[in-house]
């Protein structure tokens, strides 16, 4: 942080210049990694706290304070509801050394997304006179005079009389937002303001009637533009949380309204939701949310439109996520391929799409790592039924030994014995010769052991024309379904 002050410093960049940054990435990055430190408690808040202001005493580093606030308004925003005061008043020494000036800031262009920034001592110092509120303690300092303008603009925003509270070009939303959200009387309507903007009519399970539609065809309507990567960017993680659990609940309650499966999600809302999804500091109710809690419920109430929408979100706009997730959905996906769903080929085919992509994008470096960690259950990671994709899984074992040099030790290559046991007890196969001789020693020797003897033509000819016959011979459609309906 220390370091991201001195870059800053150092910047050429007029001190209240309004554009962006190159040290305004590092800041966006420090203030994920803060998140992390924090909330998995290998840093305490009010440690680093008094450490920047230990540091930064005596240093003329000024440039960079707006930036550290925003990086700092991160874990407040989150966690000042379920923390004590007092962990957080340690803010007001930083603020006092790093803000000494006697004239009210001025309010920056909130057409720029580094207003966020800028006002996000504003920010902190609302969530910290809120819970001084709601804990019923004094802190005996009021709103500074230096923050004086800023908290007027923002209370005038906020006030139920101001009618102009919609989404716009600008970050006013997203200003207010981050202030209040630790206010629940001020917070919903800007927070429903960027709901809006996503769903626009599509706002609950009660639809506006839609023509019929043939053939189980999905009517996309609402908003086609998403909330543009700059917006999340100006939203704290709190904010971010909240929406992305408002659009959690609302395919949610989509996908239970039986009544209008015809209609498909928004696409600005899909969009929308697959940016959320890389944000890593929001993973709990982002990536976590979406595998064990969003798709189980989609699946469980046959809205397969949706289903659809979501697989195919995954497939091509997810590789940002982290490979164990990746390797966790492949489990979920085997599992919805085994339940049986009658007139359905196109999602079983998205289905088995979707874990091809997720079994061929596994970079050479993650297959060992990501796939030992199911080595206890392998059955999940393995298709009961689709030779294809267990052949992918094959080959993007051979592809990962290859490119770390781990296949030649019979030793380093037997964390996939018990996977490749469990592809071939379900999906026996060989492979050709050729195809042998360029896998790893470790692989090559697994499947000459464990060759599959090759069907005797004249046999399988004499099965198909006495398979034929019966089909011949039947003249109820019952029987006919019933024959086909056994499996094997």
């Amino acid at each position: 942080v220390i370091l991201a002050m001195e870059r800053s410093e150092a910047d050429n960049s007029a001190p209240d210049t309004e554009e962006i940054t190159n040290t305004h990435w590092l800041w966006l990055h420090l203030s994920s990694q803060l998140i992390y430190f924090v909330l998995f408690q290998f840093a305490s808040f009010p440690n680093i706290v008094m450490a920047l202001h230990s540091k930064l005493a005596g240093r003329d580093l000024r440039k960079g304070r707006d930036h550290l606030m925003w990086v700092l308004l991160q874990f407040i925003s989150g966690s000042i509801q379920r923390n004590p005061l007092n962990n957080f008043l340690p803010m007001l020494k930083l603020y006092d050394l790093l803000y000494p000036e006697k004239e009210p800031l001025q309010v920056p262009d909130v057409n720029k997304p580094l207003c966020t920034h800028q006002m996000a001592i504003t920010c902190i110092w609302i969530h910290l006179l809120k819970k001084a509120q709601t804990d019923q303690v004094n802190i005996q300092r009021p709103i500074p005079h230096t923050l004086k303008v800023h908290h007027d603009y923002l209370q005038h925003l906020v006030l139920p009389n101001n009618a102009n509270l919609c989404m716009g070009s600008d970050y006013r939303i997203a200003l207010l937002c981050n202030a209040y959200s630790t206010n629940t009387e001020f917070f919903n309507r800007p927070m429903q303001a960027l709901v809006d903007t996503i769903l626009g009519s599509q706002k609950g399970p009660q639809q506006t009637p839609v023509p019929p539609l043939l053939n189980n065809a999905a009517l996309a309507n609402g908003p086609t533009t998403p909330l543009s990567m700059s917006i999340l960017d100006s939203l704290t993680v709190h904010s971010k949380m909240s929406l992305i659990h408002a659009i959690v609940t609302h395919v949610i309650k989509l996908a239970q309204a039986k009544s209008n499966m015809a209609l498909s999600l928004a696409p600005a809302l899909v969009e929308t939701y697959s940016r959320l999804l890389v944000y890593t500091e929001i993973e709990s109710l982002g990536i976590k949310g979406f595998i064990s809690q969003l798709l189980p419920t989609v699946f469980k109430s046959h809205a397969w439109g949706i289903l659809y929408t979501l697989l195919e979100m995954f497939s091509y706009r997810m590789h940002h996520i982290q490979p164990h997730y990746r390797v966790q959905l492949l489990s979920h996906l085997h599992n919805l391929a085994a339940v049986p769903q009658t007139n359905q080929t196109q999602l079983h085919l998205c289905v088995e799409s979707t874990a091809l992509r997720l079994i061929t994008g596994l970079g050479s470096a993650e297959v060992q790592p990501q796939l030992s960690r199911f080595m206890g259950e392998p059955k999940t990671l393995v298709s009961a039924e689709s030779e294809e994709l267990n052949r992918a899984l094959v080959l993007t074992i051979a592809r990962s030994m290859h490119v770390t040099g781990t296949g030649s030790d019979p030793l380093s290559g037997s964390w996939c014995k018990e996977l490749l046991n469990t592809i071939m007890q379900n999906t026996p196969h060989n492979w050709a010769n050729h195809t042998l001789q360029s896998f790893p020693p470790v692989l090559n020797e697994f499947f000459q052991q464990n060759s599959v003897p090759k069907a005797n033509k004249q046999q399988l000819k004499k099965a198909v024309e006495e398979e034929y016959r019966n089909w011949a011979s039947m003249n109820n459609e019952n029987d006919i379904i019933a024959h086909f309906s056994v499996p094997g």
